[in-house]
């Protein structure tokens, strides 16, 4: 499954597929390449071969771009990214806006220690969509613009602090800004919110592995298969980028082997 932040297919500044995509059907090729345009970043460039550009159809992400005795395909960046991304500071510079100041804050905590049976009931506001924010995060970070997807991933946390999705989501994304001490405590906040997040478990297992932390990577690896061998073989693990539990068990058994 690719682009996804778990694999390290995401934000990805150069791919090289040179001789390769004639092997499959035209369409199967056109699906490749349009997938491959998604995992670069904003200005990436991918390389195929002069035999492998699968005639007219062709992602509208890529622009070609001639070299001597070359043509290279450099990703765009797509305005609707652009608004993305501008909506994600947005929304973090309006919950600054919102914040009570140091002056406010203790009228505010009298205010809401006041008995409420003579207020006036006030109109029903409609919680924010975490759902709809969690994939606007992971469509930032796929496309490399992983401030703005940390950021955003905050203000999602912070609208629903016990959602574990969102702080697993929030872990791929510092691991993928390369800050693994904050990605290992994010991971164990994960998994203190739900013990049986079979995901976070192999995520954090494979971290702390890279880390040189053998014994407690092993840990998290072990009760990641316990886990995993309750579901079927094929069952798609949620937040797993398309990866099923079977998969997953074979993956740790390399690791582990």
């Amino acid at each position: 499954c690719y682009p996804a932040i778990m694999n390290q297919t995401s934000a990805m500044d150069i791919i090289f597929c040179r001789n390769v995509l004639i092997y499959f059907s035209r369409e199967r090729a056109i699906t490749i390449i349009e997938n491959l345009a998604r995992c670069l970043v904003d200005g990436g460039w991918l390389v195929i071969g002069p035999t492998d550009a699968p005639g007219s159809r062709f992602s509208p992400l890529l622009t070609p771009v001639s070299f001597p005795g070359a043509m290279l395909y450099r990703r765009e960046t797509l305005q609707p990214a652009a608004e993305l991304s501008r909506n994600a500071r947005m929304l973090v510079q309006e919950k600054k806006k919102n914040a009570p100041s140091a002056k406010t804050k203790g009228v505010q905590i009298a205010a809401s220690q006041k008995p409420r049976n003579n207020l006036a009931a006030s109109p029903d506001v409609p919680p924010p969509n975490t759902g709809k924010m969690a994939d606007q995060v992971r469509l930032l970070a796929n496309q490399g613009k992983l401030q703005d997807a940390l950021a955003l991933s905050e203000t999602a946390i912070q609208t629903d602090k016990l959602n574990c999705a969102l702080h697993y989501l929030q872990a791929t994304i510092l691991q993928e800004m390369d800050r693994q001490e904050d990605a290992e405590l994010t991971l164990k906040r994960t998994i203190y919110i739900n013990q049986d997040f079979a995901v976070a478990h192999f995520a954090l297992g494979h971290l702390l592995q890279r880390r040189g932390k053998k014994k407690e990577s092993g840990k998290h690896l072990d009760k990641a298969c316990t886990l995993l061998k309750s579901y079927g073989h094929d069952y798609v693990l949620p937040e797993g980028e398309g990866i099923s539990a079977g998969r997953m068990i074979e993956l740790i058994n390399r690791m582990k082997g």
